[in-house]
């Protein structure tokens, strides 16, 4: 199935070790740091959320389209696109610092 893996490239490409790939998957990043990555009938989406402290709430959160091919992240709520293994560097960047 062409969705499966393309889920399971991003993923890798991502290098996030997800516990499971499939529907819907989800992994803690470290400390205040959730990724989420689901499929949807068109292409994969990652939402996530960084919490600078749980009991504040998120201080960033949202939902992007995985073009796996372009390795690019589209964001739907800034309709920007920024390259997704830079966006995976910022992300572990921050779970490394908050950890």
């Amino acid at each position: 199935m062409r969705i499966t893996e393309t889920y399971k490239s991003v993923a890798a490409l991502a290098g996030i070790p997800l516990a499971e790939v499939g529907t819907h998957a989800q992994t803690w990043l470290g400390p205040g740091v959730i990724a989420q990555m689901r499929l949807t009938n068109e292409a994969p989406e990652m939402s996530w959320s960084i919490y600078e402290d749980a009991a504040d709430g998120a201080i960033f959160q949202g939902v992007a389209r995985v073009d796996a091919e372009a390795e690019e992240v589209v964001f739907r709520d800034e309709d920007v696109h920024t390259n997704f293994l830079e966006f995976c560097e910022a992300v572990q960047l921050l779970s490394v610092k908050q950890g």
